[in-house]
């Protein structure tokens, strides 16, 4: 990714500048108009001097992730695990209700076709959340170890969950490694994720062993420089 400045005016007619990355100019504008509504007037790439200081904060990502190991609180495991974890959750809930009806029907004595259909259920809970266990124990350690790298919101809208009536959020990005373009997403309840737009600039960390494994950083339990 290479870093581009630019200038221009806002959709109100406010003056704006700022720095982006993207792969070319052409993606460069595109991604800015994207995000202001209307097309930069003036988009060239970044100077040497302006490239090494403009990574220490970009549009949209915030501060840079502070260098590994970093820290993580029993709060954000917590909330990687349990509290913002939809497989863990939905797992549970899969795994838990079979189960319970199961052990009750055995000590009652109830008919051998309800564990027919209460064993499938189990299964899907327990599966599911195997795999929520496994995405936070990505979390965790992306979280203290990834690799940092800067990458680009490409969609943010409405996600595949619900709770108490509101509908959760689906923010997908990519970033590049090694020349190879990779891609992620995250779904939240926090509605200030929606606070990016498409084509704002985040940090992601990742796995440089499998780079196709990432977060965005801040984690999505830490979302405060999103005012």
């Amino acid at each position: 990714m290479a870093v581009f400045r630019y200038e221009g005016e806002g959709a109100r007619g406010e003056g704006v500048d700022g720095y982006i990355t993207a792969q070319d100019e052409s993606q460069a504008r595109a991604r800015i108009q994207a995000m202001l509504g209307v097309a930069p007037a003036h988009v060239t790439p970044a100077t040497a001097d302006e490239q090494t200081a403009v990574p220490t904060r970009l549009l949209g990502a915030g501060d840079p992730p502070p260098p590994t190991p970093r820290p993580v609180t029993k709060g954000d495991v917590w909330k990687a695990y349990v509290a913002r974890n939809f497989n863990v959750t939905f797992g549970a809930v899969f795994l838990v209700f079979p189960t319970g009806i199961m052990s009750a029907m055995l000590l009652s004595g109830g008919p051998v076709i309800a564990y027919v259909f209460a064993i499938p259920f189990a299964w899907i809970g327990g599966w599911i959340l195997k795999k929520g266990l496994t995405e936070a124990q990505e979390d965790i350690w992306l979280a203290q170890h990834g690799a940092t790298t800067t990458g680009a919101v490409t969609h943010v809208g409405p996600g595949n969950n619900s709770k108490n009536n509101q509908k959760s959020f689906l923010l997908s990005y990519e970033y590049q490694v090694r020349g190879a373009t990779e891609i992620g997403s995250t779904e939240t309840f926090n509605r200030r994720i929606t606070r990016l737009n498409l084509g704002s600039n985040v940090w992601i960390l990742f796995d440089p062993d499998r780079p196709d494994v990432s977060m965005l950083w801040p984690p999505i339990w830490r979302l405060d420089h999103l005012k």
